[in-house]
């Protein structure tokens, strides 16, 4: 899958939201897989930071313009939250 500019984008992306006073210490996590039968599956992956599981949510996509399109709009929405990628 490549963007716009050529270059490919992350498969993997780590994000977490640290804020003592607010009692907040969440991470987020989404990953583009190919699937089996053809298409993408966009694995999101999110919880509070220290406890095992979490909760996962898998959608499936049929083409890269789709996913990048999915993947934009959790980004937005986590970067509004305060959370930061971790590298």
């Amino acid at each position: 899958m490549r963007t716009a500019r050529g270059t490919e984008p992350p498969t993997m992306i780590y994000l977490h939201s640290i804020d003592p006073a607010a009692n907040r210490f969440r991470w987020y996590s989404l990953e583009l897989q190919p699937c089996l039968f053809g298409g993408i599956d966009l694995v999101r992956h999110w919880g509070r930071l220290g406890q095992t599981g979490g909760t996962r949510r898998v959608d499936h996509v049929s083409n890269e313009e789709t996913a990048a399109a999915r993947i934009a709009q959790p980004l937005r929405l986590r970067d509004r939250h305060d959370y930061v990628r971790v590298a």
